[in-house]
């Protein structure tokens, strides 16, 4: 029963409640939708105000982005044309290096070739002929076998140079190079050693053949005649030979023996081959000692002329004087 009055009583506040009137009820809740209607339009202006500060800032912020995007891509530009101009100077002083660098080799070897060889003939040099035949010496003292030196001096040049001129006597020297070249090949070393004066550096095994026969050979082909424009011009050469170490064991040595062997050769008759002997040096020493001392004599006046002419018996003139000195004979021809 106390269950049930209870239940009367919520039914009755329920009842109580459901009778209030709907007009009532909108006039109370009017000052608060008021109230709502103003914090709504205050948070949509604030809202608003906001959505466009933002804006603004993002558009800001887009301009500062692409102003430091043009600028970082302008720097780039720069940075990379200046390594592009830095890069392309590099490479072409790297060319110019290069070629510098070329030249100058090709300068030091054409110094070094003209420090070695003659300009004219091609051949070695004397300074370049001393040392290939120190080295001669040394491989042939090594090995315990000989050489020989040839010294050639031409019969002839100075009256073709003077006859024909200096392009001529160039020529003749560049072809005396050419023929002993030809006859010596690459087993020879050659040499011009000044004016028309050639040595040859010739390697054997203990005999004097292999030299005495290129030698006579390299006699053969220099005085085969050799054409100049319309002319003709004809040279010989006498030839001297030194062996190592039967006449010396230096360099020195051997091209002086070698040097009076040619004159010795020249002397006998031109054109000829000569073997070096100690007698020849003896015979020179003692050739000299009697200029000197004929000089030495007329200065004293110890020397006196007498003249003994020399007639023809079939016309009865003079054919040569003949002049006594000191037991010395000497006849000058008219």
């Amino acid at each position: 029963m106390q269950s049930l009055g209870k239940y009367d009583e919520a039914v009755g506040v329920v009842s109580s409640m459901l009778e209030v009137d709907f007009s009532t009820s909108v006039a109370m809740l009017r000052p608060f939708r008021a109230n709502a209607d103003r914090v709504l339009a205050e948070v949509k202006a604030i809202a608003a105000s906001g959505i466009a500060d933002a804006h603004r800032h993002a558009e800001d912020a887009a301009w500062r982005t692409r102003w430091l995007v043009a600028l970082v891509t302008a720097a780039v530009l720069i940075v990379a044309g200046l390594s592009y101009a830095w890069l392309a100077l590099a490479a072409e002083r790297g060319v110019q290096l290069t070629a510098e660098i070329t030249r100058r080799g090709i300068a030091e070897q054409e110094a070094l070739k003209l420090a070695r060889t003659d300009a004219l003939t091609g051949l070695v040099n004397r300074r370049e002929f001393g040392n290939a035949l120190e080295i001669a010496i040394d491989a042939a003292m090594t090995a315990g076998r000989g050489l020989s030196v040839v010294l050639l001096d031409l019969d002839g040049f100075k009256d073709a140079n003077d006859m024909h001129g200096h392009a001529a006597g160039d020529t003749v020297l560049m072809t005396v190079a050419h023929r002993l070249h030809s006859v010596c090949g690459d087993y020879a070393t050659i040499a011009r050693l000044g004016g028309d004066e050639f040595a040859i550096i010739v390697p054997d095994e203990g005999s004097t053949g292999d030299a005495m026969a290129l030698a006579y050979q390299a006699s053969h082909v220099l005085h085969q005649p050799l054409a100049w424009r319309s002319n003709t011009i004809t040279v010989g050469a006498s030839i001297g030979i030194s062996r190592f170490p039967n006449d010396g064991v230096a360099g020195s040595e051997l091209l002086h023996a070698a040097d009076i062997a040619m004159y010795e050769a020249k002397r006998g008759s031109k054109g000829g081959v000569c073997l070096f002997s100690p007698s020849m040096e003896a015979e020179r020493f003692e050739r000299r000692r009697m200029e000197q001392e004929l000089r030495d004599g007329i200065g004293r006046s110890e020397v006196k002329p007498f003249y003994q002419p020399i007639v023809r018996f079939s016309d009865g003139g003079y054919a040569a004087l003949r002049f006594w000195r000191a037991g010395i004979i000497l006849v000058s021809g008219y």
